[in-house]
């Protein structure tokens, strides 16, 4: 928002089109669920069958970012898990096009996986969100999976306790630096600390894209606040996120858990963002 609404980069009809995950898996379920709701609403735009129809393809996704007036962006959360092999097939395509740079955000790991698993837990059960029909889930069947979740977990402490328990990786946990790894092989790739950018640390961001900022716009998640979050209106992915507090006990908990993640932090970047 902040590159946005200072006319750094465009984002053209939506700043998460999803498109890249689409193409590399072609799940019809990923489509069924998830793409086919945002076509619907954006299909009326200029160029959106090129991202948003079922039969896109890699060329089509870069004549879409070629008719987008300046720095173009795509801002899917979901390019953070495009698989390994994919980014290093599409990547000659887009650099014969564009001057690519890739720009992640991470956030204090234990702090990250619980908002995650907090607002997984507080909506994805129910047909309507209670929380925010945005992250309504239709699939009966993963329906029925998140109901049954709620009845092994009282509450969204104990559901993340047990998602960063796992022995394999998942959605709550997973490695900042092999998602780095894999796009900084292709693309200069920026990783930022979230905490370090609100906390006033902007230059390597304005060096990184050639521009200065004006400031940064407001972040739910910094200060962390937990449930006392303020209620930004176009922020409400974040401050409806967290249902409970954690704990000093649980924080702990979660940084033995998650103890892998910062060590590998420190090992690639030499860095201690979270002490």
């Amino acid at each position: 928002m902040t590159l946005r609404d200072q006319g750094i980069i465009n984002t053209g009809i939506t700043k998460e089109p999803q498109t890249l995950q689409y193409i590399s898996n072609r799940d019809i379920n990923y489509w069924k669920y998830k793409r086919s709701v945002k076509y619907e609403r954006l299909k009326h735009k200029p160029y959106s069958d090129l991202i948003l129809s079922k039969d896109t393809t890699i060329d089509d996704y870069i004549e879409y970012y070629k008719t987008v007036d300046g720095y173009a962006a795509d801002f899917s959360n979901d390019n953070a898990f495009l698989p390994a092999e994919f980014i290093s097939e599409i990547a000659p395509k887009l650099k014969n096009h564009f001057d690519v740079k890739v720009i992640m955000i991470v956030r204090d790991p234990v702090r990250r996986s619980y908002s995650y698993c907090s607002a997984a837990y507080g909506s994805k059960s129910q047909k309507i969100s209670k929380i925010d029909k945005r992250w309504n889930n239709e699939n009966p069947k993963s329906r029925f999976e998140w109901r049954m979740i709620k009845k092994r977990f009282p509450d969204s402490i104990s559901y993340w306790k047990n998602e960063i328990s796992a022995p394999a990786c998942n959605m709550a946990k997973f490695s900042y630096v092999d998602i780095y790894k894999k796009f900084n092989c292709h693309f200069p790739t920026l990783p930022i600390v979230m905490e370090d950018l609100w906390s006033g640390k902007t230059d390597k961001l304005e060096t990184f894209l050639e521009c200065k900022l004006s400031g940064l716009h407001r972040n739910c998640y910094y200060p962390e606040m937990g449930t006392k979050a303020p209620r930004y209106e176009e922020l409400s992915d974040q401050w409806m996120s967290d249902l409970q507090d954690l704990s000093e006990d649980d924080y702990n908990f979660g940084r033995d858990k998650l103890k892998w993640i910062y060590d590998e932090w420190y090992q690639q970047f030499k860095t201690t963002p979270w002490q």
